[in-house]
């Protein structure tokens, strides 16, 4: 599922090397274009924690960082994303544009939309960069756009600062190709030309949770912490003990509504109560998961990471908070990518998402905002049956002037001042 992160086994030497370079070039910041999952391993190893060398392949086994991945990608990967055309006050959908419909249709010959931009998504958060191969027909237009393992590219700044794209086929072919031939999303970037990798700033927080996920799963192997005490009278031989040891355990592993607990006279059975440290491990895990969160730029309630609902974190409050503070960001370095790298110096063409998709699930709050827009002439009424996907109705393309303008709709959109008489 994730060999994009892994680098042929015929490149393996020169891991040490690469490492070495990346830290040179980023004077000191540390940066994992053209690493491997195992290149990050040796990078940050010893600063896992107690949960060992972190590597894609275990962050994602950690439940918070695997929904925060999900959440996001697949909030990219569902919102509509097309080509717009400025023409000059106007924008409309630019649908015949050649990479309008490797966006909205067909990216390549096997990957749906959505499908690829959740790739591309995955591989933005958790390397810091995502790569496609532009492929390009007759009269250079494009015709493909294939999506490259960030573990098999390597960024290189020349220094005329014109970059240039190394990439390593699975075969271990290597090629150069110049950025005309690549679309390039960045993240986080400390040197302006790759993005950097949340798992190696977040390596102590991924070791903490993988550490508590080994240290839970090897408690329940052992059978979990004991939850009652039996106390037997002195007289009692070592028979007499296994029986009662017996007994109680078979009914607490083992429990029917309204049994009766079979024991001996004289023994008594005990109930354990959480212990501090017991309390203190819930706790921190709590907070690892939280931590995780932060990373990804996610609230930890819409990933269930918290069940603390008040006035100022209910969900509808945060999921706003997270599309304009979080979600956001990665929307525009998607428009801004296409535009340099798939529409280039045509200005008039400009890459968009619409961001009004994201209140569909809500539909009082769609319906409440589209009235408005419809009562104060912004859309007119068949506008609003398109958005949605409604056939539209005779007399549906007038625009209403707002409620305080003494004025008469038309089919234009343009007022017409009645007379006060």
């Amino acid at each position: 599922m994730l060999n994009w992160f892994r680098r042929p086994s015929a490149q393996a030497p020169a891991t040490s090397e690469r490492a070495m370079a990346v830290r040179a070039a980023s004077n000191g910041a540390v940066s994992t274009d053209g690493m491997s999952s195992k290149d990050v391993a040796e990078m940050i190893r010893g600063g896992g924690g107690a949960g060992g060398a972190v590597t894609v392949e275990k962050a994602l086994r950690v439940a918070v960082a695997w929904r925060c991945v999900n959440l996001i990608s697949g909030t990219v990967a569902t919102m509509p994303l097309g080509v717009m055309l400025r023409d000059g006050e106007d924008r409309q959908p630019a649908s015949h544009h050649p990479v309008h419909k490797l966006l909205a249709r067909r990216p390549n010959g096997w990957q749906t939309p959505s499908g690829f931009r959740r790739q591309l998504q995955a591989h933005l958060l958790l390397s810091g960069n995502a790569y496609c191969r532009i492929v390009r027909g007759y009269g250079g237009k494009i015709t493909d756009l294939v999506p490259i393992s960030p573990g098999n590219v390597t960024v290189v700044q020349r220094t005329d600062m014109t970059l240039a794209y190394q990439i390593t086929s699975p075969a271990g072919r290597r090629e150069t190709v110049s950025p005309q031939q690549i679309w390039h999303l960045r993240g986080l970037s400390l040197d302006g030309v790759t993005g950097i990798s949340v798992l190696h700033f977040a390596a102590e927080t991924f070791g903490a949770a993988l550490a508590s996920d080994v240290a839970a799963r090897r408690a329940q192997e052992n059978g979990g912490m004991p939850s009652v005490s039996v106390e037997v009278p002195e007289t009692f031989n070592e028979v007499q003990v296994q029986n009662v040891v017996a007994s109680v355990r078979g009914f607490v592993q083992e429990p029917k509504a309204g049994g009766v607990l079979p024991t001996f006279a004289g023994a008594k059975v005990n109930q354990i109560s959480m212990t501090a440290a017991d309390m203190e491990f819930l706790a921190r895990t709590k907070l690892t998961q939280e931590q995780v969160c932060m990373f990804f730029g996610v609230p930890p309630i819409l990933v269930g990471a918290s069940d603390k609902i008040g006035f100022g974190n209910a969900p509808e409050h945060l999921s706003s908070a997270w599309v304009a503070y979080g979600l956001n960001d990665w929307l525009v370095s998607w428009e801004e990518s296409i535009n340099r790298d798939l529409i280039g110096d045509d200005v008039e063409h400009f890459g968009r998402f619409n961001r009004a998709a994201l209140v569909r699930g809500d539909l009082k709050a769609r319906t409440d905002a589209l009235s408005k827009m419809c009562q104060f002439g912004g859309i007119s009424p068949n506008e609003w049956r398109a958005i949605e996907d409604m056939p539209p109705r005779e007399g549906g393309d007038i625009f209403y002037p707002p409620p305080n303008m003494n004025a008469v709709p038309d089919n234009k959109g343009a007022q017409t001042e009645e007379s006060a008489a």
